[in-house]
């Protein structure tokens, strides 16, 4: 129960997080998107392979590939169990820092994925990746869920997922996000 308790906590906290970064990024994204339109480039659903496939343009290859490698490295960085593990009696009394930077993290990756289409997909499977990871922090776990599905019928992407992957507190928590 008192492990529950925490996870809610934090979970509030991080979800308090990424609804300031959303809002605070409103008003930046508004720029942006007139440069990101200038520079998109369309991606065609594969029904086959159930996958994406990108047009043959290489200045946009090289974008995407540095995409990816900037999502690998963003997802090496968030919270794991073990880093909560060594939290000390003061920070698990409050939400964690890197708690706070994975909440953060999640919200730029979706405000990028938001003004820039070509990035969702990629997005996407972060968050799955996330979600499904038993070694990541389970709040974190929880809004990587909570942003699949919600993300997936509003950008139209399949993004198939591993329910054995996810544990059940992992599922109550990321359905008790707004």
């Amino acid at each position: 129960m008192k492990k529950l308790s925490i996870a809610i906590i934090v979970l509030i906290g991080v979800a308090l997080l990424l609804w300031k970064a959303a809002t605070t990024s409103n008003v930046s994204n508004v720029s942006d998107k007139s440069n990101s339109q200038e520079m998109s480039t369309s991606v065609a659903l594969d029904r086959k392979d159930e996958g994406i496939v990108k047009e043959n343009n290489s200045d946009s290859v090289t974008e995407f590939s540095d995409y990816q490698n900037k999502l690998e490295r963003d997802f090496k960085s968030l919270a794991t169990v073990d880093d909560l593990k060594s939290l000390t009696a003061n920070e698990v009394h409050h939400t964690p820092e890197v708690l706070k930077n994975g909440g953060d993290l999640i919200g730029k990756i979706h405000d990028e994925a938001e003004s820039d289409p070509v990035k969702r997909v990629d997005a996407l499977n972060f968050f799955k990746r996330c979600a499904e990871d038993g070694q990541i922090a389970t709040a974190i776990r929880a809004v990587c869920l909570s942003k699949v599905y919600k993300l997936i019928p509003e950008w139209k992407l399949p993004v198939p997922l591993s329910e054995e992957r996810i544990s059940r507190e992992v599922s109550e928590l990321a359905m008790k996000l707004p």
